[in-house]
C-alpha cells in the first residue's frame, strides 16, 4: 500500500479527576492509523471524542492511566 503507521494506540485507559473519584472517559481503546489517512472521530456527546483527541495530541491533563501510545514521523 505504500503506506506507514504514524499513530498506534494500544489498549489504552484514561481518566479524568473529579472530586468524588474518578471517571473513566477512555477504555481499552485500540487505533492504528496510517500516514496520508484520513480519518474522523464521531459520536454522541460525552463519549469522548475530545478527549480521545486530546490524548493524541498529547493535551490531555495527565498521562494514560494504561495502555501505550506512539507516534511516529
Amino acid at each position: 500500500s505504500g503506506f506507514s503507521e504514524v499513530v498506534k494506540v494500544s489498549d489504552l485507559s484514561s481518566a479524568w479527576d473529579e472530586k468524588e473519584g474518578r471517571n473513566t472517559t477512555l477504555q481499552d481503546i485500540n487505533i492504528s492509523i496510517d500516514k496520508g489517512t484520513l480519518i474522523a472521530v464521531v459520536g454522541r456527546v460525552g463519549t469522548g471524542k475530545s478527549s480521545l483527541l486530546n490524548v493524541l495530541l498529547g493535551k490531555f491533563r495527565g498521562r494514560p492511566d494504561f495502555g501505550e501510545l506512539s507516534a511516529f514521523s
